[in-house]
């Protein structure tokens, strides 16, 4: 479909029509501004995303038509880029700007109040209208600042599409309308002020009258220049009586006032007589002891029917005791306003807003003290005269209906509150002092109301700990403590794979808007502070952009919207296992109390892996001793029941008894020296063999170091006691050329100990076994989960015991 092409030479005035024909060749004045029609059709609209008129759609063309047709001041702004366009009776309103404003974007042709403007064309552009009646707007269209105020609409124009397109603005200059209105005000105030003026001069004497204040009367014919006065005046002056009764001069009457007043005594007598009606002034005089006094003169001019001054009568007031009590006041109010300023508690005195219906809807301040301003972080000056929604627009509305509440009942009432927007507590008390006024005095709790908060957070993980046993618990306790005293916009926790330098995420909580960081995420990536929490040393950076730990990590920071952050490390035996987090996306330096509380609550989870290491410890003690000793029982019953079996004698029965429970005991004196867990090879074998060492340097060991468990210890150490005792009796020990060694070690994956004799008695194979060669193949062997064997070598007897153990072989000792 053909674009419609709007002809706007019918928009313009017959006048317009014209002198466009006359400046339509080429002599056409370059300077010439042309109407607003013809600026459109001539201007070169394809350097603009508008792009030709011609190709412009019919919803633009039809906008277009109207504004030029319409007498009201229109300017359109069409397009994501808000294009301005404008009619002849909007060009006036900009001033030096047109008409170079045609095509400009809408920013640039009001840049001086674009702050103000901006967020109602965003609103207008999601489809609102929006209305302002007298919105002020300082502007600069003309070079210079200039106050101005405007009446308009802004409305969403939509395209063929139903979308929005552009904004079509009808305005109105109320600047007239506005500065006629603040002049008529101000004469209404100022005639206001002359009344009050003239009724309280005219209320003081009338006081005076009733109080017996009137010291004198004057009256001056002024055609006739005779000043006359009465005796109380004359004697209020210091004169004799008898000239102001014959008439006496003003320049008599001026010298006895004081110097200092003199000057302003003439001055204010003449304006009085040059524009007739009331006269007031107050000067000091010289009385007859000497001393001056204040007096107040209030008379009035009055004039001839052809308007000249005719006579001058008035009275005098002693106003001595008045001023006196007024200085008392004025030092009174000084000495309160004193007090009022140095008060360390904040201090309001504000009246209710309300509605057409009568509801309380805001307060205004109507003093305030400087408590107030540090309290609340304002400058001084800002609060008198202004609204609490004026000040802080998102305040609480209970900060609101609570005044009302005093206001309405009388009653005062006492509040702990938060205002939001400050993050900061109040604790104070509001009292009605009637007239829909009140006062409020209060402090600033913030701190104690933080601490509160804490340590009931603290009292809560302590109990949430209290029968805890497993790490991952005592983690999300921490977590949740920190997220609750602590005022930051994302805690979470992780466990920390040292081998890859990582920490993975398994939950955290975030403040809406606040992204999620749950997932694998490597230390190195946010910067250099893995030492310190290997440490188990707390990390709190202030400010990512100023700590050296975060250098160049900025951007990692902004992805995950953190700013500040703290991190508390988690660690068991000098192990980092895990790590709890609280990040704020904002600048959050963090103080003294935010920092200790983070120490507690470390010491708190410190106290809990100790504890639970503890019970671990002595659970794991409990079940071994039950273990052991049902284990031990069961050995010294098979011991016992073996040995009486093949004992010839009860004498040799009780000395094998003696000798084999003597090694179990020295196997068991070993497990205790080690919390009854394991048992290092080395030593069950030295204090097994320690009986049988008197050979020297014939008994010999070598192996590294590996751990027993109990059970294995024990075994192994009876191995020892029997192949060492049938070696005294029988074997290598049993000569003075014989030899034993042992050894022991990992081999192709499983434990091998070795008994090897040589040097002693020949060996013959014995017809039948005993216990002894059972207790060492079949039960110790069994300790092993593997398989003993004795070999009768005719050189010597040797033992090999192979299987497998609790804990791997270490390094050899040296």
């Amino acid at each position: 479909m053909a674009q419609a092409v709007c002809d706007w030479e019918r928009f313009r005035p017959l006048s317009d029509r014209m002198t466009a024909r006359a400046f339509s060749g080429a002599e056409q004045d370059p300077g010439k501004v042309l109407p607003m029609a013809d600026q459109i059709s001539h201007h070169d609209w394809s350097g603009t995303p508008l792009g030709s008129h011609r190709r412009w759609p019919q919803s633009l063309h039809t906008i277009v038509d109207m504004m030029l047709a319409s007498g009201h001041a229109i300017c359109l702004a069409w397009g994501p880029e808000q294009t301005f366009l404008y009619n002849n009776a909007y060009a006036p309103f900009l001033g030096a700007r047109h008409p170079q404003a045609l095509g400009r974007p809408f920013a640039e042709v009001w840049p001086d109040v674009w702050a103000e403007i901006e967020p109602l064309v965003t609103r207008v552009y999601g489809g609102e209208t929006v209305t302002f009646q007298a919105m002020p707007l300082i502007m600069t269209r003309n070079g210079y600042a200039e106050d101005t105020w405007w009446d308009f609409s802004y409305s969403p124009i939509r395209d063929e599409t139903g979308e929005v397109a552009g904004l079509l603005n009808i305005a109105a200059d109320a600047t007239p309308r506005i500065v006629a209105e603040r002049e008529r005000d101000a004469a209404t105030e100022k005639l206001r002020v002359s009344e009050s003026v003239a009724r309280a001069n005219f209320e003081r004497v009338q006081l005076a009258l009733g109080a017996g204040a009137i010291i004198g009367t004057w009256f001056w014919d002024i055609v006739a220049d005779r000043f006359t006065i009465d005796e109380p005046f004359a004697r209020a002056f210091g004169l004799d009586p008898a000239l102001g009764r014959e008439g006496i001069s003003l320049a008599q009457i001026v010298e006895t006032v004081h110097p200092d007043d003199q000057v302003g005594l003439a001055d204010a007598i003449k304006k009085a007589v040059a524009r007739g009606g009331h006269y007031a002034h107050q000067y000091r005089v010289r009385r007859s002891d000497g001393n001056y006094y204040w007096l107040e003169a209030n008379g009035r001019v009055d004039r001839a029917p052809d308007g000249t001054p005719k006579m001058f009568s008035g009275v005098l007031i002693d106003i001595a005791e008045r001023l006196a009590a007024e200085d008392a006041l004025a030092r009174s109010e000084a000495t309160w306003r004193t007090v009022f300023e140095t008060l360390r508690e904040g201090f309001i005195l504000g009246e209710v807003i309300r509605d057409a219906s009568g509801q309380v809807v805001d307060w205004r301040y109507e003093a305030v003290n400087n408590a107030w301003h540090d309290m609340l972080g304002m400058p001084r000056g800002t609060a008198v005269g202004r609204t609490v929604r004026d000040l802080l627009p998102d305040i609480e509305d209970e900060w609101i209906n609570e005044f009302a509440r005093v206001v309405e009942t009388s009653e005062p009432a006492r509040f702990t509150r938060r205002v939001g927007t400050l993050d900061r507590w109040y604790d104070g008390v509001a009292q009605s002092i009637g007239d829909d006024r009140f006062t409020v005095i209060f402090v600033d709790v913030t701190d104690r109301i933080k601490r509160e908060r804490r340590q009931a957070t603290l009292l809560t993980l302590a109990d949430e700990l209290r029968g805890r046993s497993d790490l991952q618990t005592i983690v999300t306790a921490a977590a949740r403590c920190l997220a609750d005293g602590l005022e930051v916009d994302r805690v979470g926790s992780g466990t920390v794979n040292l081998r890859q330098d990582t920490i993975d995420v398994q939950s955290d909580w975030c403040e809406q808007g606040v992204p999620s960081v749950v997932g694998r995420h490597a230390f190195s990536s946010y910067g250099s502070y893995l030492a310190d929490l290997r440490r188990g040393d707390i990390v709190a950076v202030d400010d990512i952009y100023e700590d050296a730990r975060t250098s160049g990590r900025q951007r990692e920071f902004d992805a995950i919207q953190t700013r500040s952050f703290l991190d508390l490390p988690i660690s068991f035996d000098g192990r980092l296992y895990a790590v709890v987090f609280a990040h704020s996306r904002t600048l959050h330096p963090w103080t003294d109390g935010e920092r200790q509380f983070v120490e507690q609550v470390s010491d708190r989870v410190r106290v809990a892996l100790a504890r639970q290491r503890m019970e671990d410890a002595q659970r794991v003690l409990t079940q071994e001793m039950s273990h052991r000793m049902k284990n031990t029982l069961a050995m010294v019953q098979a011991i016992a029941t073996q040995t009486l079996r093949q004992a010839h004698t009860m004498d040799e029965a009780r000395e094998a008894i003696s000798s084999r429970l003597s090694a179990l005991a020295r196997a068991q004196d070993i497990l205790t020296r080690t919390n009854f867990t394991e048992a290092d090879v080395r030593e069950v074998v030295e204090a097994a063999i320690a009986p049988h060492r008197l050979a020297g340097e014939r008994v010999a060991m070598s192996g590294p170091r590996a751990d027993l468990s109990a059970q294995q210890a024990l075994g192994l150490s009876l191995a020892i006691h029997e192949l060492a005792t049938n070696a005294a009796k029988y074997g290598a020990l049993s000569n003075e050329t014989g030899r034993v060694d042992m050894t022991w070690g990992m081999a192709d994956g499983a434990f091998k100990f070795h008994w090897i004799e040589t040097g002693g008695p020949l060996v013959i194979v014995p017809k039948r076994r005993g216990f002894g060669s059972k207790l060492i193949e079949r039960i110790v062997a069994s300790y092993f989960d593997g398989e003993g064997h004795i070999e009768f070598d005719p050189a010597g007897i040797c033992f090999t015991l192979t299987g497998s153990l609790v804990q791997p072989v270490n390094a050899l000792k040296t």
